[in-house]
């Protein structure tokens, strides 16, 4: 007997860019650096290092 089991295909990652793109792309406007960003928003800098180029994928 064979299980037929229908895989439903999503796109990789979250449905709609990081919550924090904005605010780093302003920050990097500004002249802070990666990790002068992580501190003043309070985020990882694996979340900063992410967002820095502006690559957002709709």
């Amino acid at each position: 007997m064979k299980l037929h089991i229908n895989k439903m295909l999503k796109a990789a990652g979250s449905p709609q860019g990081s919550k924090y793109y904005n605010y780093i792309q302003l920050a990097k406007k500004r002249g802070l650096t990666q990790s002068q960003t992580a501190k003043h928003l309070c985020i990882s800098i694996s979340t900063v290092k992410r967002n820095w180029d502006g690559a957002v994928i709709d």
